[in-house]
C-alpha cells in the first residue's frame, strides 16, 4: 500500500497553503484520496512529483507597507525606521521586496484618502485576480 499523507504535512511540503491545495484540488491539478470520514489523504509519491513541476509562483515576495498616523510621525523619522526594519527583516529572511508603500493617516480603510493603501489594494485584486483568471492550468493560484 502506498504511503498516503494529510494535507497539512503536504503544504508544508509544497510551501503552499491549505486553501491552494483545496484550489487545487477544484480545479482537479492536484486531487486527494478521501478518508470514509472525508479527510484528504495524498499520496506521497503524487506530492513528490506534483513539486515545483507542475506550478510557478512567486516564493518568498513580499510588498512592504508601513504607516505612521500623522506627518509630524513621519517628519520626526518613524516612517523611515519602520521601512528600514521591514527592510532589514525581510533581507534577513530572504524575503524579494516586490514594492514598498508608505502611508500617513490612512490605513488600509478604503474610504480614507491614503493614497499608498489605495495603490496597495490595486496590487493585492491585481494579484488575486491575475491567480483566478488563469485558465491554462499553468498558474493554480498563490498564497494571498
Amino acid at each position: 500500500m502506498e504511503n498516503h499523507i494529510s494535507i497539512g504535512k503536504s503544504v508544508k511540503y509544497l510551501g503552499v497553503s491549505i486553501n491552494t491545495l483545496r484550489v487545487w484540488e477544484k480545479k482537479k491539478i492536484l486531487v486527494p484520496e478521501r478518508t470514509p470520514t472525508g479527510h484528504r489523504r495524498y499520496k506521497m509519491s503524487q506530492v513528490e512529483s506534483f513539486e515545483g513541476k507542475k506550478y510557478s509562483r512567486i516564493q518568498n515576495t513580499v510588498f512592504l507597507y508601513a504607516r505612521v498616523s500623522t506627518r509630524k510621525q513621519a517628519d520626526a523619522g518613524s516612517l523611515d525606521r519602520q521601512i528600514g526594519r521591514l527592510t532589514e527583516y525581510a533581507s534577513n529572511n530572504k524575503y524579494a521586496i516586490q514594492a514598498v508603500f508608505r502611508d500617513i493617516a490612512s490605513g488600509l480603510n478604503g474610504k480614507r484618502g491614503g493614497r499608498a493603501a489605495k495603490k496597495l489594494a490595486k496590487v493585492i485584486e491585481s494579484e488575486v485576480t491575475a491567480s483566478e483568471d488563469n485558465v491554462d492550468g499553468d498558474n493554480p493560484g498563490t498564497d494571498t
